[in-house]
This record gives C-alpha cells, sequence and structure tokens, in this order.
C-alpha cells in the first residue's frame, strides 16, 4: 500500500492543510470572479494533498493544488474532446475523460476560481490517479516550465469556466498552447462555458464583451461580434471549422449563434458550422469524429450551407435555410464530424427582421 502525507512543493505555502474545499453541485465559476461555492471540506483518506504553489525560486511560484498521487507514472490514455455548457458540471461528461485518461492525471487550468475540482474529480467521482488544478494570472504563468510539464505529464485536461476573453489573451500564440495541442493528440481534452468556447476551430472571444441575440440579428456586424481561429486544438480537429456557443437555451443564444454562420460563411465563403450546448449537457467527441450527447439537456449543431441573403454592418441579419438538428442528452442518438450529420430533432431556421423563423414553429 502507497503510504501518503501532505507534501509541500515548493519554498512557499499558503494555507497549507490536509483537505480542500468541496464543490457544491458544480464546482465551476459562474462567471469571472464568482464566489467560491459553499461546501464543507473533504478529503480521501488514502490521498495525498498539495495545497500551495510552487515556483523556481526567482519567479513568482506558480499557483497549483493537487490531489492524489504526487509522482508522475503515465498510463494509456486516448484522445477525445469535451464541450460542456456550463451551469451544473455533468459527472457522466468527466466519468468519460477519466475513463479516457486511464485512471491517469486529471489537469484543471483556470484563470479565476478555486482548487473545487479537485475533490469532485479525485473523491466524488473517483478513478483518477490524481486531480490538480492550476490558476493561471499572467503569461508568466502560461509559458511557466512548471505549467507546461504538468500539461506535458497529464493525462486528461479540463479549462474550467470564466471568461474566454482572458483565456485568448493568455494562451493565443503561446508555447502553452502548443503543448496542449500535443496532449489533444493523445488525451482527452474538455472545456465548459469559457473553456468550451476557447476549444472551437472558430472562436467567438468576447473580447469586446458578451453580445446577445437580438443585438446579433439586429446587426451582424455589431462591434461586439469579435472571431479568431481556434489555436488549442490540432487543425485536424473534428472541431477544425466549427464555432462553439454555451449557457444555449437558457440564454436564449440561437440568435446569435446564427449570426456567428453568417459572419463565418461570409468570412470563408464556404459552409459555416456550430455546435451550441444547453447547460447541464455536454457532447463527447471520439477521434473518429462521432459524437453523443450526455446531461439534461440538449445539444443543438447547426450548418449554414448558403450565402446569407444579406448580411452587412447596421442592417439586421437576413438569411434562409440553416439546418438544425437537435440531440437530448443521454437518447441513443449520434452525431458525426466528419459529414456534420446525425440523428435527431431536424428543422430548419431564417432570420429577418431581426428575428428567427423556424420550420417547427419553435426555434429550441
Amino acid at each position: 500500500m502507497r503510504s501518503f502525507a501532505v507534501v509541500a512543493i515548493g519554498a512557499l505555502i499558503l494555507g497549507c492543510s490536509t483537505t480542500s474545499p468541496a464543490p457544491s453541485s458544480s464546482p465551476q465559476d459562474a462567471s469571472p470572479g464568482a464566489a467560491p461555492e459553499a461546501g464543507s471540506p473533504e478529503t480521501d483518506a488514502g490521498a495525498q494533498t498539495d495545497t500551495g504553489v510552487e515556483g523556481d525560486g526567482g519567479a513568482r511560484p506558480l499557483e497549483a493544488y493537487r490531489v492524489g498521487a504526487l509522482d508522475d507514472r503515465a498510463t494509456v490514455s486516448s484522445p477525445g474532446v469535451m464541450l460542456m455548457g456550463g451551469g451544473t458540471d455533468v459527472d457522466a461528461a468527466f466519468a468519460w475523460m477519466i475513463g479516457k485518461s486511464g485512471g491517469g492525471d486529471f489537469l484543471v487550468v483556470r484563470a479565476s476560481g478555486t482548487d473545487a475540482y479537485n475533490p469532485y474529480l479525485y473523491t466524488q467521482l473517483g478513478g483518477a490517479r490524481s486531480a490538480e488544478t492550476v490558476i493561471v494570472r499572467d503569461s508568466a504563468d502560461v509559458d511557466s516550465p512548471e505549467l507546461l510539464r504538468k500539461v506535458d505529464q497529464a493525462e486528461a485536461l479540463f479549462f474550467a469556466g470564466g471568461d474566454q476573453s482572458r483565456y485568448v489573451a493568455l494562451f493565443e500564440g503561446t508555447v502553452f498552447a502548443q503543448h496542449v495541442r500535443a496532449l489533444a493528440a493523445r488525451a482527452p481534452i474538455g472545456g465548459t462555458s469559457a473553456g468550451l468556447h476557447v476549444l472551437g476551430g472558430r472562436i467567438f472571444d468576447a473580447r469586446v464583451g458578451s453580445v446577445t441575440s437580438a443585438e446579433a440579428l439586429t446587426d451582424p456586424f455589431d462591434p461586439k461580434l469579435t472571431f479568431r481561429d481556434g489555436f488549442l486544438l490540432p487543425p485536424t480537429s473534428s472541431l477544425a471549422d466549427v464555432v462553439t456557443d454555451s449557457h444555449f437555451y437558457e440564454r436564449d443564444r440561437m440568435g446569435r449563434s446564427v449570426a456567428f454562420l453568417a459572419r463565418g460563411y461570409v468570412s470563408t465563403g464556404r459552409s459555416a458550422k456550430a455546435v451550441a450546448v444547453d447547460e447541464t449537457t455536454a457532447v463527447l467527441i471520439e477521434p473518429s469524429s462521432s459524437a453523443r450527447v450526455v446531461g439534461s439537456g440538449y445539444a443543438y449543431f447547426l450548418r449554414l450551407g448558403a450565402a446569407p441573403v444579406r448580411c452587412a454592418a447596421g442592417e439586421p441579419l437576413v438569411a434562409e435555410g440553416v439546418d438544425v438538428l437537435r440531440i437530448a442528452g443521454g437518447s441513443t442518438d449520434s452525431f458525426s464530424f466528419a459529414s456534420f450529420t446525425g440523428t435527431g430533432l431536424s428543422y430548419t431556421l431564417g432570420a429577418n427582421a431581426g428575428a428567427l423563423t423556424s420550420s417547427r414553429g419553435r426555434v429550441y
């Protein structure tokens, strides 16, 4: 039996203890800087816990918290992508990632919040060899040797919720992003809310702020509609040319996703695709490009195969023939990103005069 002890990774320890804050129903942040969710301390009798920061002496140390095994031992992992729509985390989605990790070391990266995912992953769900949360504050953290080593040694990586513009500012064009792409070739990568957005092949980066469906349909070139190419997954990813959206039904984002498609078509001159996910719901994508949906809501797969009738600055969007496929979480329906087709509820949408029309009478 392995002997366990509390170990300080660096010279500076913040609030060292053998417990980590336990998550309530969901350990993700509802918004950037949201207060940690309440919960009683929780630990596992067989867990080693690092609560503190580590560094190389001169530089400001990296804020990292780990529970479970402290050494590195590679497991046999397999790739996949998990897209979660925000809200309460989906146990089945994380269990899928842990399974694909081969029970290995699970790394969570976030730009705000707490280490609440650690006990959720390691103790509540179980099956991971360790769970570690790194909170990155600036570019020095992102490309620090410590973080790059953690990515290289991980068998699963998850980006928590927060603010995708912050993630883009921190991660784009970095050595860290290169290491994440290399990891994605052999291990599962996932994200929720903002973490979902930055896994798309085309990213709504929200660098000017979020945008509502009404704003996007009224003016598809609204200054808040800002995009950039994806950079965290390989160019061969199933999401290579797909824009993503989260909190979908709950925040009525169908209209803005249609505007995303129109802008994508205008930008590239070819078919534009999107995947949008409700809260408490996740899409699980296999290396074969096949996908299924878990959770209590729906995922929507949208495609605009023809140029919008009108997509111009300062004018309402006019578009026809937006194909939608809705798949319920937990159903036997499936989807193929290779053909961008699947089974589920199919219908079409149009946009005109700042509103959507639907072939089924309802937008969702």
